[in-house]
């Protein structure tokens, strides 16, 4: 999949730890294209759109958190933003499986998800 770089502010005079991070932008895209399908939800899809909205922002502030952190602290940040990543990707294979959404929108912010999580288990598990 290729997808325009979601990096809309790229002169910055400042930049947080997290902005170096290519997982950071990765989550970013896939927080924002996931809320999109989760605001087309109908209004009888209220807690599966809840529910996906709050484990994409989860999945992204998790990552957020990974970058200033050392140890078994990021150790643990990561694993939360992987199981956060991990939750919003099922939420929205239910949306597709009832069939709320677009396949090539879902498969589009599935494969950012799964790209979140698998630069995040490098993170946690550099090559030596």
């Amino acid at each position: 999949m290729q997808t325009k770089d979601p990096r809309p502010y790229p002169q910055r005079k400042w930049q947080f730890d997290y902005h170096r991070l290519d997982v950071w932008w990765v989550a970013f895209e896939a927080f924002i294209r996931g809320n999109a399908i989760a605001d087309a939800l109908p209004t009888g899809q209220a807690k599966l759109k809840d529910h996906l909205k709050r484990a994409l922002a989860s999945a992204f502030t998790q990552t957020s958190e990974v970058a200033p952190r050392k140890g078994a602290d990021r150790a643990q940040r990561v694993r939360v933003a992987r199981s956060e990543a991990s939750e919003a990707a099922a939420a929205l294979e239910a949306v597709g499986g009832l069939g709320l959404a677009e396949p090539r929108e879902i498969d589009a912010v599935l494969e950012l998800l799964w790209r979140q999580s698998a630069m995040l288990y490098r993170l946690a598990n550099p090559r030596r």
